[in-house]
């Protein structure tokens, strides 16, 4: 074999002393609601906390306003609890006075995890790289849902918040023949990703009118249907709660059928419960070869309904009570009349206030659709 020359030489010393990047502490959040994903620490104290004003900050009923403060003192990560309700913890073991956070290790904040981890550029790249992708599955989810109806004899409103950067719940509502107009709300058990997806899944089959065999103006058919393409078996253990409507807009007749989720309200012109609207079917996906059952009623001019998950009215009060859907009933008749635009959002924020906190535990999807009033001569 002959010796390398000289150039040979040249490019094996410049391979040999390629600088590689510097590796830099980061918090990497591997749970919870925000989207973003690597946070960098530096010689300024972070504080995590879910106060909207920080640059970064966790959006957590379980989290206090300013809950912690990380700092990096050389080449050490230090955590400090700043009096938080619910505790700081370091792999478990809760934070008292000032602790180190060595690498790899899970720093819990309320429902969040955050990972002490030494990252080089290529990395934090794959990290905002997977943030951008779950901001864009995020908007293609609320993307699915269609936009308010403002006139007409049946108008909707709704408030759909995940308690997570992809929830489980959906809502939707398309036009059939006949002048009728079909709506439906559906919890998918679980948060995250997977949820979602089938989330979507099933929005899309029932807004598309996919289902084979489905008469979509037959609520029953169309759970019978949902259950026979999304059974659980074929879609990794998961399954989900439906309720769907049919309305007449003319006539106001209403046909009917849920699985497993919580019953609609009827409310009256005048501000009182006239009807819960549920039927006893199994949630979707649970138990194969079902036939459902539906039902019906009738939507009054100026009554309506509200069809909406089950975290809308499951949550634990700032005192610690567990609400329930009487104390939903009851916030739904007091805030009644007089009646104005934007009522899901009021009633989210007033459950907001209730459990002390900006963000709810589970997903908040709330549909609101009302018969237009007689108008007046």
């Amino acid at each position: 074999m002959s010796p390398p020359n000289e150039a040979s030489k040249t490019v094996e010393f410049n391979v040999r002393h390629v600088e590689t990047p510097k590796a830099s502490p980061y918090l990497t959040v591997v749970q919870g609601v925000t989207i973003q994903r690597a946070v960098p620490l530096g010689a300024e104290p972070l504080v995590l906390g879910r106060d909207p004003d920080r640059p970064f900050y966790l959006p957590d009923a379980d989290v206090s306003r300013s809950h912690c403060e990380v700092r990096l003192a050389g080449a050490i990560v230090f955590v400090r609890d700043l009096g938080s309700t619910n505790g700081t913890f370091i792999d478990g073991v809760r934070v008292e006075g000032e602790r180190p956070l060595p690498v790899s290790s899970l720093l819990q904040v309320g429902r969040h995890a955050l990972k002490h981890e030494l990252l080089r550029p290529e990395e934090v790249a794959r990290h905002r790289q997977f943030a951008s992708e779950l901001e864009s599955a995020r908007r293609y989810v609320m993307a699915l849902i269609p936009e308010p109806l403002s006139s007409g004899p049946l108008r909707t409103e709704w408030c759909f918040v995940p308690s997570s950067v992809l929830g489980g719940d959906a809502l939707g509502y398309h036009e059939l023949e006949g002048g009728r107009l079909a709506f439906y709300v559906l919890d998918v058990c679980g948060h995250g990703v997977a949820p979602a997806m089938h989330s979507a899944s099933v929005l899309n089959a029932v807004r598309g009118q996919s289902l084979p065999g489905a008469d979509f103006a037959d609520p029953s058919q169309v759970l019978e249907r949902l259950n026979e393409t999304f059974r659980m078996e074929d879609h990794g253990g998961m399954y989900f709660t439906f309720f769907y409507g049919v309305v007449d807009r003319a006539r106001g007749k209403l046909r009917f059928a849920s699985a497993g989720h919580p019953p609609a309200i009827l409310l009256g012109a005048d501000g009182a419960i006239r009807r819960r609207l549920s039927t006893k079917n199994p949630p979707i996906g649970i138990l194969s070869e079902k036939s459902f059952e539906e039902s019906e009623s009738e939507i009054d001019r100026g009554d309506r309904l509200y069809v909406f998950s089950d975290g809308v009215f499951e949550f634990p009060d700032a005192q610690g009570r567990e609400l329930g859907l009487e104390d939903f009933e009851r916030q739904l008749v007091a805030s009644a009349t007089p009646r104005a635009a934007g009522e899901p959002q009021r009633l989210y924020r007033a459950s907001c206030s209730a459990a002390g906190t900006d963000l709810l535990a589970d997903d908040f999807t709330l549909l609101v659709l009302e018969r237009a009033p007689e108008a007046r001569p």
